[in-house]
């Protein structure tokens, strides 16, 4: 398979997340139809088409909006063609098992490693004291993946704090917590226009949610801060 979808994700071109709303909603129907007609379902109904694009659009942005457009179309191409699982009825289902299937299983095979399912330390690690050496491996291996694919962790945020890994100034943390804010209203905003956040339900606990959504991806920013200003050196952050 020609690697070069792969190969523009890691070199940031064309970034799902950096697509304008509508635009992108109504490229991800289109790829959404072009995947049932491969499949050979050429008689879809468009509500169906419409609740399997918004459901997709939804799982991008949670979880996979640093793939670039071109790898996300390659996805839907093998999915269609039954190398990601089964493609005889294409559903929300099948479609988030495909993203899910090509990120553990295929796209390793295309960067040539062997890349576990991104838990973030071993089982039960994260409850004794790390090593040095532990914590030098995990750091390596958290930065690794943030400038492969954009990936950021919450709990990697209080490894770091709990072993003093990096240090923040007031203002620092003022300014990532107001671009949290700003991120996490805009991906609630668009929720509730795809129709994928209820309203009624959303309101009922909205604080608490809205405040630990933007807890997290303060978090998520704040590592990311810390990794745009380190290199790696002989697998060491440094």
């Amino acid at each position: 398979m020609n690697t070069l979808p792969y190969q523009s994700t890691i070199e940031k071109q064309n970034l799902f997340k950096n697509q304008l709303i509508p635009q992108r909603n109504a490229w991800v129907f289109e790829q959404v139809n072009l995947a049932f007609k491969r499949a050979g379902q050429y008689k879809v109904d468009t509500d169906i088409l419409e609740l399997v694009a918004t459901d997709m659009v939804e799982e991008l942005i949670e979880k996979y909006s640093f793939y670039s457009m071109s790898e996300i179309e390659e996805i839907l191409k093998l999915g269609a063609k039954g190398e990601l699982g089964d493609s005889m009825a294409i559903s929300s289902r099948t479609v988030s098992t495909w993203l899910r299937v090509y990120k553990k299983d295929y796209r390793p095979k295309l960067a040539k490693v062997s890349k576990p399912e991104p838990l973030l330390l071993p089982a039960g690690q994260s409850k004794r004291k790390l090593t040095p050496k532990d914590l030098e491996e995990y750091i390596a291996e958290m930065y690794s993946q943030y400038h492969e694919d954009g990936t950021l962790y919450c709990q990697t945020y209080d490894l770091f704090f709990k072993y003093g890994v990096m240090e923040l100034k007031d203002e620092t943390i003022k300014r990532l917590i107001a671009k949290a804010k700003i991120r996490v209203a805009q991906d609630l905003d668009q929720g509730v226009a795809v129709g994928t956040v209820d309203v009624r339900e959303f309101l009922k606990r909205k604080e608490t949610d809205v405040e630990r959504r933007v807890d997290d991806e303060a978090k998520r920013l704040a590592v990311g801060w810390y990794f745009d200003k380190k290199k790696l050196s002989n697998g060491l952050v440094n």
